[in-house]
């Protein structure tokens, strides 16, 4: 769970009446409920969270800074409980019983598992694993994929329904409910009595999942101020793959399932004990939801660390103007925005896909399944980092391109190869598409105006989900032969760069605000003379229906 299925409920002011992110009717009932409120604050000098962020508290103080810190710390206890199954679902080492026994009679060729009856080999730990405990092999190997689709199932209904859990009742509400579930789930996993008993709790531990990286990622960004909220939403990136990197060692300190099932659990009850009285509501769900008093609280608490005195008074706050949002179907009509939905979510279907493949794929590599998930961990930041400029050098459409390239080749490349270089290019595969699950987010909310952007970006996470779905059944695959996973997955990878190409540029672009409007811009001009080069965050380009010309007007960072 990463925070490409964390972003959907980020960002803006806008509702949607049909899925996605952001404030939802609760925001709307604080617009009309507080309007006499705000009516004479106005009169009073009051502003908005972010001219106060800009003007009195900054955008990021030492106290937004460690709000930022305890929210985003969450994805430890995340990446634990989204990939448990990596390493209790591991298929460990097994031996014969007796000498001689796997023999062929015939051939005297050591043979096949599958060929062997039952009392003729046995597992060297059979405690390692929930493969090796109730013997899921051969005609039961589906059950483990089984229960990992079964995990994403959870996490698809978690993150929707715990997420309007955290509009409704808070985000630290949602994010502590959420990790309090998935511990829950993990904790119960480790001590089932059988199978159908843990397929249970991997649907509960993914339920859970499901709702903790939307509410952190949510929290974590809206404590800060516009200039920094881009840069360091997307930063939250690091916390998860620190995660993954650090839960190989401890893996390998706990080398049978139910004692690192039981730690993944754990570590979230930690993680709720730990910041329990340390980590403040969003001051932006408090006036979202009414309660100005207590947003006014919040404020006065993070302006102190931009004061010298303890006693700090700050202006009224006001409701920031919201704008309804319109359904996801309110883009059909219009061939263009249908195109680019229909792509996009095709695009964040495949990057679900090969990302979480490669993730429960890990195992099936040369070498230690913990130095390879160590790795894979690791090679995340300089692919975030890589994201984070290109974006801006090269541009959204083609650092995408680029991307699930380097993606496609490097995992289909790992079925032509073992031993060391099957792990060099399946992690060369692993820097292309952790980067394009990292900035799929920002070039979606560049495709669709503002009254639609919301309910998009939900329907193309949506579609996410169920690629992650999916993922389980492709890794099954390798029981007719391994090369078909990287195979499977490489060509997915590739598939969605050729989609990607049917998609327009969108650095520098202001889309129009209008349906209409937008379906017809032509996204892909930059201006007279610009490259891509030329525009980063910093630069916009707006075009005039009425007029040619193209203006450029300096706007600030994200």
């Amino acid at each position: 769970m990463s925070l490409h299925d964390a972003t959907t409920t980020t960002t803006t002011t806008t509702t949607t009446d049909g899925g996605g992110g952001g404030f939802t009717d609760v925001e709307l009932h604080a617009v009309t409920g507080a309007k006499r409120d705000d009516e004479d604050h106005d009169s009073q000098g009051a502003k908005t969270i972010d001219e106060l962020f800009d003007e009195r508290i900054g955008q990021a103080n030492k106290a937004q800074l460690t709000q930022f810190a305890l929210s985003s710390s969450a994805w430890f206890p995340a990446a634990f409980l989204t990939l448990t199954s990596v390493f209790t679902a591991r298929v460990p080492e097994w031996t014969c019983a007796s000498e001689g026994a796997c023999a062929d009679v015939n051939t005297g060729e050591l043979m096949e598992l599958c060929d062997m009856d039952r009392e003729l080999w046995k597992w060297i730990d059979p405690k390692a694993s929930i493969v090796s405990e109730w013997d899921l092999v051969c005609a039961h190997e589906y059950k483990v994929q089984l229960a990992d689709s079964i995990f994403f199932v959870g996490f698809f209904f978690g993150a929707g329904l715990l997420g309007q859990l955290a509009d409704a009742k808070g985000r630290v509400y949602g994010l502590y409910l959420s990790t309090a579930l998935a511990s829950i789930g993990a904790i119960l996993a480790a001590a089932s009595n059988g199978y159908w008993m843990y397929f249970f709790c991997m649907s509960l531990r993914g339920f859970g999942c499901g709702g903790l990286g939307v509410a952190s990622y949510v929290l974590c960004t809206e404590v800060l101020g516009v200039k920094w909220r881009a840069v360091l939403g997307i930063s939250t990136q690091y916390f998860w793959s620190a995660g993954i990197a650090l839960m190989a060692g401890i893996a390998y300190t706990l080398p049978e399932w139910r004692q690192f099932a039981a730690f993944a659990g754990f570590s979230g009850v930690a993680y709720i004990a730990l910041t329990f009285k340390y980590l403040m509501e969003s001051p932006r769900w408090y006036l979202a939801t009414g309660q100005t008093d207590k947003a006014q609280d919040v404020m006065v608490q993070l302006a102190k660390a931009s004061s010298r005195s303890n006693t700090v008074k700050l202006p009224p706050l006001k409701q920031q103007r919201t704008a309804k949002g319109l359904n996801v179907t309110a883009v059909f009509p219009f061939p263009a925005l249908r195109h680019r939905l229909i792509a996009m979510a095709y695009i964040f279907c495949i990057t679900s896909l090969v990302y979480y493949g490669l993730s429960l794929n890990v195992g099936s590599l040369s070498g230690s399944i913990y130095m390879n998930t160590f790795i894979s961990g690791i090679v995340e930041f300089p692919s975030h980092a890589f994201a984070q400029i290109a974006v801006d050098k090269l541009g959204r459409k083609m650092t995408l391109v680029l991307l699930m390239s380097i993606a496609a080749v490097g995992v289909l490349s790992s079925a032509l190869f073992s031993g060391s270089m099957q792990v060099t290019v399946s992690m060369i595969g692993r820097f292309g598409i952790a980067g394009s699950f990292n900035m799929i987010y920002l070039y979606t909310t560049e495709l669709f105006p503002t009254i639609v952007r919301s309910a998009c970006l939900g329907t193309c996470s949506l579609a996410a989900r169920l690629g992650g779905i999916i993922a389980p059944g492709i890794i099954l695959a390798q029981a007719i032969s391994p090369a078909l996973p990287p195979i499977f997955l490489g060509a997915a990878a590739a598939s969605a760069c050729l989609v990607t190409l049917t998609l327009p540029e969108t650095q520098g672009v202001v889309i129009e605000e209008s349906l209409a409007g937008a379906a017809r811009q032509n996204m892909g001009q930059r201006g007279v003379g610009a490259s891509a080069r030329d525009i980063g965050f910093t630069r916009l380009i707006e075009e005039v229906d009425d007029d040619v010309s193209i203006f450029s007007h300096e706007s600030e960072r994200l």
